[in-house]
């Protein structure tokens, strides 16, 4: 083998890796971005729960609990 060849070769893998890098950086990007967004769903639906236990502590705690509202 001679050195064009050679060159040649890490050329092609070179180009080859960047593209694989530039594809897993914009996965990594638009995983980085569902993983927030799932993040802040589930914060949301914590402090929800948090909410509601606080608001309905007393009622389904008492001895006979009622619902305020009618069934759907």
């Amino acid at each position: 083998m001679n050195l064009p060849t050679i060159l040649d070769l890490i050329a092609e893998r070179e180009a080859t890796a960047s593209q694989t890098a530039n594809r897993l950086g914009e996965q990594i990007t638009t995983l980085t971005a569902e993983l927030a967004q799932i993040e802040r769903e589930l914060a949301d639906l914590a402090t929800t729960r948090t909410t509601l236990r606080g608001l309905t502590a007393a009622e389904f705690t008492a001895d006979d609990p009622t619902i305020a509202s009618a069934p759907y």
